[in-house]
């Protein structure tokens, strides 16, 4: 089988069929649907076999941190990577945004990417339009990731929202040499101060 990109666009999936695709040995990209269960399940690798996948979309879920820690810990190739921020969905019939029920932490989301951190150049992690039970006051830390040349990122990642939106000093210093584009993305009609990296 030579398949070059698979789209898994139904609910019947999980993390650990995601992983059956991710080792065919010539798959360059694939694209994730809703997963059927996202219970943290330490998915089972085949130490011999491992991912060649360059490109991994998983904009169509909601992934919680340790779920997507894992999936990326079995994709040391991974050149891109699209998401939404890690979180643990809730529900409210009465509201039409979705809240998520833990509280954010941009440096655990930088935890979860370090798998990837010497592969990784084109990162979009979006979700602002979501609502956290709170903000842990730290920020998205890529220096270490020295291939990436492309982020684009909900504003929250960067930026606290209970902290007044012309607090924007120190953004430039956790980003990387390589940088050659850096795009915050801001939902809720938030207005956000320009990030001046000059």
């Amino acid at each position: 089988m030579r398949l070059k990109a698979v789209h898994l666009l139904t609910e019947i999936f999980s993390p650990e069929d995601l992983y059956q695709f991710m080792i065919l040995p010539e798959l360059n990209h694939i694209t994730v649907g809703q997963f059927r269960s996202l219970v943290s399940s330490n998915i089972a690798i085949d130490p011999i076999k491992t991912s060649p996948i360059r490109s991994l979309d998983l904009t169509n879920s909601i992934i919680p941190e340790p779920i997507l820690g894992e999936i990326l810990a079995h994709t040391g190739k991974l050149q891109e990577l699209f998401c939404r921020v890690p979180g643990r969905m809730g529900s409210n019939p009465y509201s039409s945004i979705s809240g998520l029920m833990n509280s954010l932490s941009p440096a655990g989301v930088t935890a979860t990417l370090t798998p990837i951190r010497h592969s990784l150049r084109h990162l979009c992690l979006l979700g602002d339009n979501y609502r956290w039970v709170n903000h842990d006051g730290s920020r998205l830390d890529l220096r270490d990731f020295l291939s990436l040349q492309k982020v684009e990122v909900a504003s929250s990642l960067m930026f606290d929202p209970s902290i007044p939106s012309d607090h924007r000093e120190g953004v430039c210093r956790l980003l990387p040499p390589t940088i050659k584009s850096f795009t915050v993305r801001a939902y809720l009609c938030r207005k956000i101060s320009p990030v001046n990296c000059i």
